[in-house]
């Protein structure tokens, strides 16, 4: 697999982890999870080499690291929305005596 051609796979990996953690489907989000980071380690070991590029697979590569950083940034954010939701929260509320606590 070509540089631009991991690059574009990570990045399609990426928006499918945005949509599983959008429909809240923890199965899919583990899995991607699992294979994004078997991807990135295999585009770490390909960059370690210094592969050289064409400037066609320069521009392609340029392109989807691109579309890769929106999906990274989209995948943060809706994560973050997630925690946020599903973080419990302690009710303040007064009681009898005017004090904030618990009922």
């Amino acid at each position: 697999m070509t540089l631009p051609e991991m690059v574009e796979r990570l990045a399609e990996l990426t928006e499918q982890h945005v949509a599983a953690a959008v429909a809240l489907d923890a199965a899919t989000v583990a899995a991607m999870a699992r294979r994004r980071v078997d991807l990135l380690f295999e585009l770490d070991i390909a960059l370690q080499s210094k592969p050289t590029l064409t400037d066609a697979q320069r521009r392609e590569t340029k392109q989807q690291t691109e579309r890769l950083a929106r999906a990274e940034q989209r995948l943060a954010h809706v994560i973050g929305h997630v925690l946020t939701v599903l973080t419990p929260t302690v009710p303040s509320v007064y009681g009898r005596t005017g004090r904030l606590g618990w009922r």
